[in-house]
């Protein structure tokens, strides 16, 4: 079945799980989270399939394993409730560690939804092959990045060092300071709501797969060739 937007009921759900915080709650209402959550999220995972296929051949695809659990870890709970008041999909390599690799993401929650590109958490060392790599090849990073800037909806966001960081190439200090980051977008709970958020969704990835490429591709054989020298 083609993916019709999210309907209002899912909302009220992410409202109601996390308010009631109980397993027997969950228990209960389980066939609403599949029938209003899990599968209108599979239908947009497989909506986006093929674009993915074609950012990245190694992305996972598989709808159970790109979707979020509902439910959360009571180790990292801080206010110790057991399920999400949000859930989303990303598309990512197979690793040890998803946090420290470039995803791709959508996110529904209560208030809106959002989608984007870039690191969880980043290693120090990655983010330091990253300004290596934007030294080196500036104007190849500045065309990867430039339909990020063109767009209206698309932002940077993330951590950024307290001092800058020598040697940024002109036109290039935002991305040269970063700590950790990821470029994405936010948009009203109603285009959630609406089948048309596939199309803006995959329009915001076909101009962020550029930077996938180099944060995936470019910079790991760019570090490679530097071990190769040390040999």
């Amino acid at each position: 079945m083609a993916f019709q937007g999210f309907s209002k009921k899912a909302v009220q759900y992410l409202h109601d799980v996390y308010q009631n915080n109980s397993k027997a709650w969950y228990e209960a209402h389980k066939k609403d989270f599949e029938a209003y959550l899990k599968e209108p999220f599979y239908e947009m995972i497989l909506e986006l399939t093929p674009q993915m296929k074609k950012i990245d051949p190694d992305f996972i695809l598989e709808p159970k394993r790109c979707l979020a659990r509902i439910y959360r870890d009571v180790r990292f709970s801080r206010d110790g409730s057991l399920y999400r008041n949000r859930l989303w999909l990303t598309f990512k390599r197979p690793a040890e560690n998803w946090l420290e690799i470039p995803a791709f993401f959508f996110e529904l929650t209560e208030s809106d939804c959002s989608y984007g590109m870039g690191y969880y958490t980043a290693k120090a060392s990655d983010m330091a092959d990253f300004r290596d790599y934007i030294s080196q090849n500036p104007k190849s990073f500045q065309a990867a990045v430039r339909p990020i800037a063109e767009s209206d909806s698309l932002r940077i966001h993330g951590e950024t060092y307290k001092k800058e960081k020598p040697g940024a190439p002109a036109g290039l200090e935002d991305w040269f300071r970063l700590k950790n980051f990821y470029v994405g977008a936010v948009s009203p709970l109603q285009q959630a709501m609406s089948p048309g958020i596939v199309k803006t969704v995959s329009s915001a990835f076909d101009k962020m797969k550029e930077l996938y490429r180099v944060l995936a591709f470019d910079i790991p054989e760019m570090k490679a060739e530097k071990q190769n020298e040390w040999y």
